[in-house]
């Protein structure tokens, strides 16, 4: 069925495609490269609900990806 492929290694791929596509969509939504932590802000906080802080960019730029490719370096280990 899976082509001598066992369902654990489906599961680690899937696993590592949807991590990177975070990592991905976070750098973009919050670098210089994409939107820029200003813009994701603004796009952010628009309508009701809670808003979220400009405290929070060296937690989205620099711990949280790291945090990515931790978790993607343990799986791929």
């Amino acid at each position: 069925m899976w082509q001598g492929q066992t369902a654990a290694r489906i599961c680690a791929l899937d696993s590592f495609v949807a991590l990177m596509a975070g990592l991905i969509i976070l750098l973009f939504c919050v670098t210089k490269f994409g939107w820029g932590f200003k813009h994701y802000l603004k796009e952010v906080n628009t309508g009701k609900g809670i808003r979220v802080s400009e405290k929070l960019k060296p937690y989205l730029l620099y711990v949280l990806p790291v945090l990515i490719l931790f978790i993607l370096i343990q799986g791929l280990l």
